[in-house]
């Protein structure tokens, strides 16, 4: 995310550094760090893309010595300890030519030397090492000498500031969160840095003087999704539909290789990875593990442990639909806007003319349904605030009843909020171009959907119907019979 790369001591004023907008919790969170009277040893991990580098780079108002040694991807020992020393050499040493260590155990006693040999001061000394998986290759000894480091003499340091970060959250979870002897229980602070929700992102275009209407800026966000990098790409005085045909759709677009290359930087087994993302982006609804099972054909360790990769790393999430409690019942869900978008229009390189052209064709309803569908699962705190349910103990579900015989009615639930103990919420999802109207015919759907869910519960639950859609709702008629409560967009844009 960001245009260059600091090494070294970075005590540059505060006027030039860049910006960090809508990252107001981490930024906090970082300063307190800093500020801390105790040695702090910080695991941070998110998507990549996401704006990790740039948040510790730059979200730092206390100022002190800065070290920077970022992870080179498939780079062997050697080369990796070059670059530790010439770090080393400009943060401590005023940039003379170091002799490069011959092991990280012996880069760390370098370090501890460095450090050491400083005249005491209130700054703190901020170790910041980026990408640690790429740095911990096997046989290495990377994380072994990390924890030596930390263990025997940083942990007793109160001025020094371990940050140890990368965008594979499985090794910063397994590895450093939850890693067993000599790093049992050491990190003191996490930050998982997540996408930017809908408003963050309003939030940061604007910061770049890139302003869109509210519908375009969904539209933007459903292609995109809260990944800064992506957004960064977005030109001021460029409409939204111009700025996704020329980073995804045209020739030789910015984001055309951008699948492949994300998998391949987070993870080992990259293929068997797209292949369970592929399998979720298929349906709305998400698949149990068996589905998925039998969808990839993956199965034991292997299949566990890429499902809890993409969990942990913001591509994936769980409910359990209503009515079900049995773990067996749980459904994952595919929640990367950028993959769902690269699946339905990028993978099978279509060129076309624009994206205006290809909004008016059924695969484009398909996939606007399903993103927009997902953009509201992702911002639910937004609809449960504007109907003050912001603190109430709530579920998020999905309703799907199949009729058994003829004289029964099925009926299907995209998003339903249970309250406990309370009322259920009826939640329809609906994007459209131009401002909706509820039709004849969907009235007759949603009366449906209504009474299957009060047959199901046996009438103890009061259940409402409310809708959102992206263009905005015409009341009419059949809206005022049938729904009782209409969403405004705002909400989306308040979570």
């Amino acid at each position: 995310m960001c245009s260059r790369c600091y090494v070294g001591l970075n005590m540059a004023p505060a006027k030039l550094t860049p910006a960090v907008v809508a990252r107001e919790r981490e930024q906090a969170l970082l300063e307190e760090i800093l500020s801390s009277d105790q040695p702090e040893l910080v695991a941070v991990w998110g998507r990549r893309r996401i704006g990790k580098t740039f948040l510790i780079r730059n979200g730092r108002s206390v100022q002190g010595p800065y070290f920077e040694l970022v992870g080179t991807k498939d780079g062997d020992v050697r080369n990796q300890l070059g670059n530790f020393s010439r770090s080393l050499s400009e943060t401590f040493h005023d940039g003379i030519t170091l002799m490069h260590p011959t092991s990280w155990s012996a880069a760390f006693a370098e370090l501890r030397q460095a450090i050491t040999k400083r005249p005491p001061s209130a700054q703190p000394i901020t170790l910041f090492f980026d990408e640690a998986p790429w740095l911990d290759s096997r046989r290495a000894g990377f994380l072994t000498a990390l924890e030596h480091f930390w263990n025997s003499w940083a942990s007793t340091q109160s001025h020094v500031k371990v940050i140890v970060c990368g965008s594979s959250a499985s090794w910063i979870l397994n590895k450093v969160v939850n890693g067993k002897g000599g790093w049992h229980r050491r990190v003191t602070r996490r930050i998982h840095l997540r996408p930017f929700t809908l408003a963050e992102s309003g939030i940061y275009l604007r910061s770049r003087g890139v302003s869109f209407a509210p519908r375009d800026l969904i539209e933007i966000y459903m292609v995109f999704g809260g990944t800064a990098a992506y957004l960064k790409e977005v030109k001021r005085g460029e409409a939204s539909a111009i700025a996704i045909s020329r980073l995804c759709l045209q020739k030789d677009a910015v984001f055309s290789n951008e699948y492949h290359e994300l998998f391949h930087s987070l993870f080992l087994s990259a293929a068997h990875h797209m292949k369970m993302v592929e399998a979720l982006a298929t349906t709305k609804a998400g698949r149990t593990k068996t589905e998925l099972r039998s969808a990839t054909k993956l199965s034991g360790r292997q299949f566990t442990e890429i499902l809890a990769n993409l969990e942990q790393s913001d591509f994936v999430d769980s409910y359990l639909p209503f009515g079900k409690s049995a773990a067996k019942d749980t459904r994952y869900r595919l929640t990367d806007f950028f993959v769902l978008f690269h699946l339905r229009w990028m993978k099978r390189a279509r060129r076309t003319t624009g994206w205006t052209s290809l909004q008016s064709t059924p695969s484009y309803r398909a996939w606007a349904g399903h993103s927009f569908e997902t953009l509201v699962w992702n911002h639910i705190g937004g609809l449960l605030s504007e109907i003050g349910l912001q603190n109430a103990p709530v579920n998020v579900s999905t309703f799907d009843y199949r009729a058994s015989d003829a004289n029964d009615e099925s009926a299907q639930i995209d998003l339903l909020i249970d309250v406990e103990k309370g009322s259920l919420y009826i939640i329809e999802i609906k994007h459209y171009l131009k401002t909706y109207e509820v039709t004849k015919t969907e009235r007759s759907h949603l009366l449906r959907r209504k009474r299957v869910l009060q047959q199901e519960t046996k009438h103890q639950r009061t259940v409402f119907i409310q809708l959102i859609s992206s263009s905005g709702v015409k009341a009419n008629v059949h809206s005022k019979e049938v729904v009782d409560f209409i969403y405004p967009l705002k909400c989306l844009l308040s979570s």
